[in-house]
């Protein structure tokens, strides 16, 4: 069998599970086993990943079989197919093709399937692998000076993780010995893990590499043990978390935790010199007691006095003193950064709506950090008092944009709630309508004089040197009368100005007027808040939302505010598929939009129209369905299809030239008609030398993947469209995804 590989035969010997007869039994992995035994390359290929996905039974004999293929991509895919089957009767020439094939693609997926099937043989094979080129294994040895790559480094990798996957502990010294090798690739990321599941031995070879030398040796080992339900690995890492390197110690104990978040980490770390331990420490201690929680509020780490309120507040209410809510306080009022804004979320714990008062003074300090601001104005939100409500409203008109922003998104988060009308939403609509900030006066443009063009002129050319060598092609293209025209000079260089070459020349010599960059893309306030309040008022499903959001959209189509109408249609979709519809007063805002929006504005209305309940909607759509733009052709599909389709026969789009409107179309169908529209969906499986077949295989698994599989499986058959394999074999592959 060895030789038989090696020679690249295709003549494999006959298999008593499976019958090569013509006849494939009338099912699916009949069809394509013939084709994976007597199609052509690619469709052997094509049908080996298919066999994959089915994962049947039936297809591990034909796809043994594959394994001998002359073609090195479907030994690969057959092998591939046959780890996600996972049945042991492949394991014996998966190991002869691990042993005797040279193609490394071939050897990766062998390692791969004989990992997932847990077949203990292959453990000294794997072996083999872990040093260079052992000469019982058959390699390419063409490929590193054709490629330029050797693939024994993906090998030995994938050798140890299937090692790890076989539990082999005996292993243990060659993958160690692999490790030291001076001249081999970095292997303790991938090592580590896999000597951590290969028991004692494995335990004991991490615990020596953490008393190694090695701080990266030592971290990684910390980490690997961590992860054990094991006394001896225990013991080495809390001995780890001791190391003279806080690399390894801040990694044991974060892999402690991750681990057991419930795990309580030795209370001793709390004085460790690494503030980041520290801080770690102190919110993984378990419960600590006041002395040590004052000691940790005078640690001069921000990062510890954070963990030191999230031990308070974690205590009970009779426990958490004055003195701690004080000490809160005044982290609030005069912490750095960190602490304040960890003080902000600890004092809303303790003292509830109560806070609101000192959260809003924060809020509307200008002076504070802005992270500190934002801490603030989350914890009102998350209060939602009316006084809370307040402070978030007058955060509306704030001089910092973030800070708007987020007031908009709490009062949105308040508004969605189940109280309205309430404050929140009020105040979101009067943002909505532009009533928080006003326009500014517009401002009299700047009127440039011929003369201040002459003046800038003279000064530029005095400042010039006349006989100044060109410093860039430009001045030598303009220069005239000095040492820039001999470069510049056409009849000696040949050089051809076209018109348009003397326009740009003409643009280049115009003096730029003196200005300020712009720093900033942000819009205006007065227009960044309506819009920015048009899509947060998208998540409040209610009527009175819907027609402040369709008079937005009026006035925006009226006064040209394209995000405002963009913002205002996508909300008004969003709201009518939570709503179920939209009110009648969306209607004509929203078929103006269509007629008079901007691009983006009009795919938006049209999918908007679909959730609209006017009985001329239909008749609209159906109108849209020949729009230049193939977006708003697609959209008006999907907007019938969920008015029910309008007697619209979606069947005559399936062959639009765009990919949206054919893939609309076929959704709709689907959507429609349900395993009636089988066979027309299974026809454009097909259509366009199967562009969109998988797009249609996944429709068709929704509907009938059996009924789908028997078409699929009498193309196979049809000695007439053996051209369409790759199409029916991928769209195979596609609908019998689980």
């Amino acid at each position: 069998m060895l030789n038989q590989v090696k020679a690249g035969a295709v003549e494999p010997a006959p298999d008593p599970s499976y019958d090569p007869d013509p006849s494939d039994g009338g099912n699916i992995v009949g069809a394509i086993g013939k084709v994976l035994r007597s199609g052509v390359d690619i469709h052997r290929c094509a049908a080996a990943r298919a066999l994959g996905v089915i994962k049947d039974a039936g297809a591990v004999a034909p796809l043994i079989d594959a394994l001998l293929d002359e073609d090195p991509d479907v030994r690969t895919d057959a092998a591939d197919a046959l780890a996600s089957i996972g049945d042991q009767r492949a394991a014996d020439q998966l190991l002869e093709n691990l042993i005797g094939d040279p193609c490394s693609d071939v050897k990766l997926a062998a390692i791969h399937a004989l990992a997932a099937m847990g077949y203990q043989d292959a453990v000294p094979w794997l072996e083999k692998f872990l040093p260079w080129h052992h000469g019982d294994i058959a390699w390419d040895e063409e490929e590193y000076y054709e490629g330029g790559w050797d693939s024994w480094v993906d090998l030995q990798i994938a050798a140890i993780k299937g090692l790890g996957q076989l539990g082999a502990a005996g292993a243990v010294p060659a993958i160690i010995e692999a490790i030291e090798d001076s001249d081999g690739q970095d292997l303790t990321e991938t090592a580590f893990p896999v000597l951590a599941r290969m028991g004692d031995a494995g335990i004991g070879a991490l615990v020596r590499f953490l008393e190694g030398g090695d701080v990266r040796r030592r971290r990684r080992a910390a980490v690997a043990l961590a992860g054990l339900d094991n006394a001896a690995a225990r013991s080495a890492v809390l001995g780890a978390l001791a190391d003279d390197s806080a690399e390894v110690r801040l990694a044991a104990a974060r892999a402690l935790v991750d681990r057991n978040p419930n795990d309580a980490l030795p209370v001793s770390l709390l004085g460790d010199p690494d503030p980041d331990l520290r801080a770690h420490a102190a919110r993984h201690c378990g419960r600590l007691s006041s002395e040590t929680i004052r000691a940790l509020m005078d640690d001069p780490a921000e990062a510890v006095q954070a963990a030191a309120m999230a031990g308070i507040v974690n205590r009970p209410n009779d426990e958490i003193t004055a003195e701690f809510t004080a000490w809160i306080e005044a982290r609030l009022q005069g912490g750095g950064e960190e602490a304040a804004c960890a003080a902000a979320a600890a004092l809303t714990v303790i003292e509830g709506a109560d806070a609101a008062d000192k959260l809003t003074k924060i809020l509307n300090d200008g002076a504070r950090p802005l992270a500190v601001r934002l801490a603030a104005l989350k914890e009102l939100g998350d209060i939602a008092s009316s006084q809370a409500i307040t402070a978030l409203a007058a955060a509306l008109t704030d001089a910092e944009r973030e800070i708007r922003l987020a007031a908009l998104a709490a009062l949105g988060h308040i508004a969605s709630g189940e109280n309205w009308p309430d404050a929140a939403g009020a105040n979101l609509l009067a943002a909505l309508a532009g009533e928080l900030i006003p326009a500014p006066p517009p401002t009299e443009p700047t009127i440039t004089t011929t003369a201040d063009s002459e003046a800038d002129e003279s000064v530029i050319g005095e400042t010039e040197d006349p006989e100044a060598y060109p410093t860039s092609s430009w001045q030598a293209i303009m220069g005239a009368g000095d040492a820039r025209a001999e470069l510049g000079d056409t009849r000696k260089n040949r050089v051809r100005l076209t018109q348009a070459d003397m326009e740009y020349l003409a643009l280049a010599k115009q003096t730029p007027r003196k200005g300020r960059a712009k720093l900033s893309d942000a819009p205006p306030a007065h227009l960044d808040l309506p819009r920015a309040a048009a899509r947060i008022l998208g998540d409040v499903a209610e009527a009175d939302v819907a027609r402040a959001l369709a008079s937005a959209l009026a006035a925006a189509l009226s006064g040209g505010d394209e995000p405002l109408r963009q913002a205002a249609a996508d909300s008004l979709a969003r709201i009518g598929e939570m709503l179920g519809g939209l009110p009648a007063e969306a209607y004509p805002e929203l078929t103006r939009a269509v007629t008079d929006g901007d691009r983006a504005c009009r795919h938006l209305a049209v999918r908007a129209l679909g959730f609209t309940t006017d009985d001329e909607i239909p008749k609209f759509l159906t109108g849209l369905l020949r729009d230049k733009d193939s977006f708003v052709r697609a959209e008006a599909i999907n907007a019938l299809a969920r008015l029910g389709g309008g007697g619209v026969a979606f069947e005559d789009f399936l062959g639009d030239p765009e990919r949206a409107v054919r893939l609309a179309a076929a959704g709709a169908l689907a959507q429609c008609l349900g395993a009636k529209a089988l066979e027309r969906l299974i026809e454009f499986t097909f259509a366009g030398n199967g562009l969109d077949r998988r797009d249609a295989a996944r429709l068709l698994r929704g509907l009938d993947i059996p009924a789908a599989n028997a078409w699929f499986a009498d193309v196979l058959r049809d000695k007439d469209r053996v051209h369409e394999r790759v199409i029916v074999l991928e769209a195979i592959a596609e609908l019998n995804m689980t």
